[in-house]
């Protein structure tokens, strides 16, 4: 391999939590992991991590739908179940929780009440992706078509 200077430092890591087996789902199938995954089990699919101001840090499970709280002592929770596919998410400096879905767009979740939102209507044609940016809390649409246009353009 070749370096401009030094080759990176290896930093030794460690698992600092991975979820609890009650929260797994062993031999359920779905349709995302019929579409994405398959033939492969998947018990879960892990995405989306962001940090809140307390530390808690939520992520999403894709086939099932879930947004999971892990606490900074590693205890999972289960935020919301819903009929979605949350794809990523993002806190807002003022602790709104906005969520990229597959099948619905951008969504809110109220994590206290444990309720999802729609904020920005898609489809899961695939023809649109959602970005949300944190710094100024702007949700970005881009349509994909309109992208793959410009790269085949040259």
């Amino acid at each position: 391999m070749m370096y401009l200077d030094a080759p990176p430092r290896l930093i030794e890591t460690k698992v600092f939590s991975a979820m609890p087996e009650h929260f797994r789902r062993k031999g359920v199938r779905t349709d995302w992991a019929d579409a994405n995954r398959p033939g492969q089990p998947t018990d879960c699919f892990i995405e989306g991590p962001s940090f809140d101001a307390d530390g808690n840090l939520y992520i999403v499970d894709i086939p099932f739908g879930r947004i999971f709280r892990i606490a900074p002592d590693g205890i999972w929770s289960l935020v919301v179940e819903y009929d979605g596919w949350p794809n990523g998410l993002k806190i807002h400096s003022d602790g709104r929780i906005l969520v990229a879905d597959y099948r619905h767009g951008i969504m809110e979740l109220d994590a206290q009440a444990g309720r999802m939102t729609p904020v920005l209507i898609g489809g899961n044609n695939r023809d649109r992706l959602y970005v949300t940016e944190s710094v100024t809390g702007t949700v970005l649409v881009a349509d994909i078509s309109v992208l793959n246009s410009l790269s085949r353009a040259g």
